[in-house]
């Protein structure tokens, strides 16, 4: 896919949940205010890890920048996505639950940015590689990364496969089966 192209989905992503917070964050379902965050998270991500970014930030000497902010929002996404699991079972997610799991994503994104920053990457003919010293650090960021979205993931395919059969024939129904075949997806 062209640079272009995934600056324009990624700009989509973003703009949709920046007017979804503009029109009315506080009235909107909390299962809609982590769906949006998800898609913000999601579509930043994708113009801070797209190879223009990253190489005109290796032009500049900060390679690393736009790879730790790419996995802080791939972390954050994640974590949009448990919450939004949390909110498809109740209108209301409990604070404790909530705490629990920004918790675990603060552990997830702690954890998988200091094995990022042990792998010490570089630009090579664009490409992100790393010593064959430090490639332990940079497995350990892949299966901390994993792991966690495959927790997020797994958590939201039973609920979203509930309110699938629970919704009536239309779009929503529809729209509801695709978003649990992409976790689904996600998850394979």
């Amino acid at each position: 896919m062209t640079d272009i192209a995934l600056y324009l989905i990624a700009a989509v992503f973003v703009l949709s949940a920046c007017y979804l917070r503009r029109v009315r964050w506080e009235g909107l379902a909390a299962a809609t205010r982590y769906g949006s965050l998800a898609a913000a998270a999601l579509g930043a991500k994708l113009s801070l890890l797209d190879p223009l970014t990253i190489e005109s930030a290796a032009r500049l000497r900060l390679v690393l920048l736009p790879v730790l902010l790419g996995a802080g929002l791939y972390v954050c996404a994640a974590c949009a996505f448990r919450l939004l699991a949390l909110a498809l079972y109740a209108a209301k997610p409990p604070r404790c639950a909530v705490r629990r799991e920004l918790v675990l994503a603060g552990g997830a994104l702690l954890t998988s940015l200091a094995h990022e920053l042990l792998a010490r990457p570089r630009l090579v003919n664009g490409d992100l590689v790393t010593s064959p010293s430090h490639r332990w650090y940079l497995v350990g960021y892949d299966a901390i990364i994993t792991l966690y979205l495959g927790y997020c993931l797994a958590a939201l395919v039973r609920p979203l496969a509930r309110r699938a059969r629970l919704a009536g024939p239309g779009l929503l129904r529809t729209a509801t089966r695709l978003f649990t075949l992409g976790s689904l997806a996600g998850l394979a």
